[in-house]
Order: structure tokens, then C-alpha cells, then sequence
């Protein structure tokens, strides 16, 4: 259903299998499980004595696990509060996985390669981290689906006719008053399964320091892969809230044009250079220095030496 939906905003959207590697190492943890005894140091369990923990259990709690709770903020209205969203899986391929210590499903671990006909693209993993360029750096997290916040003026309208249908259909079915009412309560909520009456869009859930940001699957272009050369250490998380992004920017804005201005300068300055031009009597004395050197030299140390001559 992810696929579809992107598809049908026009951008191509992949479901990539989990891999083995990951960008960046995990820290050390310790595991908060005794098995028995106290060992000197330790912080104590937060099981109890005669608490136990089910494996199987566990596993069956993930995999029936559909709803989930997070502080959000839209990008397009950067607006705080408290959602829950169905995140329903595309397949019905749960199998469950433990990485770095933790229970997950496979549909956790898979990745996303997202483009469009405009030539963008991006390709990345849960837990892969990203520059957005309005909030800064964050970490992928998943593709969920949500009701759309903004509807079109099309959209609208064919919502309205699609919710009178439904009414029209109810009251031919002979139902009364009370259920058409409960139905009409639905329209726009969770329960809401038809896709004109509660149109869904797919959206990448991005975690930040401070909050989290789903991105609309249009809008995936203002994302970008973050980039550290070989750095093995993992980069701090952005603040939605605040400035720290902005300032930071600006000041990258700043350095770049101070550069640019220098080597123009630079460059002006040498085109302004003349000198008098050495004496070419000393040509052979160069030359026989150039001969004293006790190696062949490379075809690329030939052309130095032959571009130092010419511009002697």
C-alpha cells in the first residue's frame, strides 16, 4: 500500500532487504539480566525475583504490534503533538530478527530506495543517518502511513462525494438513524478504511534530539544522506526547536563565501604578477643539473619539470 501511494504521487519508492552491515558501530551495552546471584557493581534488574521473561511471549507482542505512539511534527506545518498512527506492514512477512541485542521484525529492518523522474534519489536504512535541510541532521527511522493533513481542492471534493455515497448506501440498507451516525463519527479517524473518504500518504519518520518528523514521501528530496568520509564516531542530532541548525548553516554560508571571495583574490592577483624572465645563458647549467638526478624520472615528474622550465 506504501508503494501504491508513492506511486501514485509520482515517486518511485522501493522496499530494500534488511542487510547485515550498518553505518555506523553500536555502543557497548550491558544487559540488565541477572540469571543469578548479585554481581559487585551491577545495577540491579528491573525484573523482580519472581518475575520471568518469556521469550515467545515477547515475539508475539511485536509481531501483533500495529500502533504506535510519538511525538510528531509535520513538516509541512511544524506543528507539536501527540498522534498514533496505524503503520500496517506492506507483506505479511514477520520474521523476527535480533540485532545489536534487540527483537526486531524483518519489516523494521528493511530500507527504502526513493527517486523520482527529476533525478533525485536516496537509498537508506532504519537507523541510517540524514541531513534534512530544514531540520538538520536525523535518523531514519521507517515508512508510515497516515491520513493526509492537507487535502486538495480535487481531493476534497471527491471526499465529500465518497462520504455521501457511503450515507446513500447505508440508508438504502435499511439502516436507522443511530448506525449511520456511528458510521458518519468514523469518517476521518482510524476506523475510516475507505482510501477517497480518508485518503493515506505515505511519510519517512525521521527521530531527532527533540521531537520526531515525518516527511512526506513528495517531499524526500530535502533529504540527503549524511556524510563523514571514514569518521566512525556518530554525529549529534539535530534540535527541531531553535536556531542551532539555522546559525549553523548560515555560518557554513558565510565560510564558503569568504573562501570564494580569497581565491578569486587569489587568482586576480597572480594574473596582475610580471617579473623579469631568467637568463636563458643559464639554460645548460639547468640542464646539467637536471641530468645529476640518480633516478628515471616518472612521466609526470617530466612534465613538472618541463612545465617549471616554460615558466621560467
Amino acid at each position: 500500500m506504501k508503494v501504491n501511494l508513492a506511486k501514485a504521487a509520482g515517486i518511485s519508492l522501493t522496499m530494500l532487504e534488511p542487510t547485515d552491515t550498518a553505518s555506523y558501530p553500536e555502543e557497548e551495552t550491558k544487559s540488565n539480566f541477572v540469571t543469578a546471584g548479585k554481581i559487585l557493581g551491577e545495577k540491579p534488574s528491573w525484573f523482580g525475583p519472581d518475575d520471568s521473561f518469556d521469550m515467545q511471549t515477547e515475539l508475539q507482542s511485536i509481531m501483533s504490534q500495529g500502533i504506535s505512539s510519538s511525538t510528531d511534527i509535520d513538516e509541512s506545518n511544524a506543528k507539536v503533538g501527540t498522534i498514533t498512527s496505524a503503520a500496517a506492514p506492506d507483506n505479511d512477512d514477520n520474521t523476527i530478527q535480533v540485532v545489536n541485542g534487540k527483537i526486531q521484525s524483518r519489516q523494521q529492518l528493511m530500507g527504502i530506495s526513493v527517486g523520482s523522474a527529476g533525478g533525485w534519489s536516496l537509498e537508506v536504512y532504519p537507523g541510517d543517518f540524514v541531513v534534512h535541510r530544514k531540520f538538520g541532521i536525523g535518523k531514519y527511522e521507517k515508512v508510515v502511513l497516515q491520513p493526509k493533513k492537507k487535502l486538495s481542492a480535487e481531493e476534497k471534493d471527491r471526499q465529500e462525494e465518497r462520504r455521501k455515497e457511503i450515507i446513500n448506501e447505508l440508508m438504502k440498507d435499511g439502516k436507522n438513524l443511530e448506525e449511520i451516525q456511528r458510521v458518519v463519527e468514523t469518517f476521518g479517524t482510524d476506523e475510516d478504511n475507505d482510501p477517497i473518504s480518508n485518503p493515506m500518504a505515505t511519510l519517512l519518520e525521521i527521530a531527532y534530539s527533540d521531537a520526531v518528523v515525518h516527511v512526506p514521501i513528495d517531499r524526500a528530496y530535502r533529504l540527503s544522506r549524511y556524510r563523514a568520509g571514514d569518521a566512525a564516531i556518530k554525529p549529534r542530532l539535530s534540535r527541531v526547536k531553535g536556531e542551532a541548525w539555522a546559525k549553523a548553516k548560515r555560518k557554513v554560508e558565510a565560510n564558503t563565501a569568504q573562501m570564494a571571495e580569497d581565491v578569486l583574490a587569489l587568482y586576480a592577483t597572480r594574473e596582475t604578477l610580471n617579473r623579469t624572465p631568467f637568463d636563458p645563458s643559464v639554460e645548460g647549467r639547468v640542464k646539467k643539473f637536471a641530468e645529476s638526478f640518480p633516478f628515471e624520472p616518472t612521466p609526470d615528474q617530466k612534465k613538472c619539470f618541463e612545465d617549471v622550465e616554460n615558466d621560467m
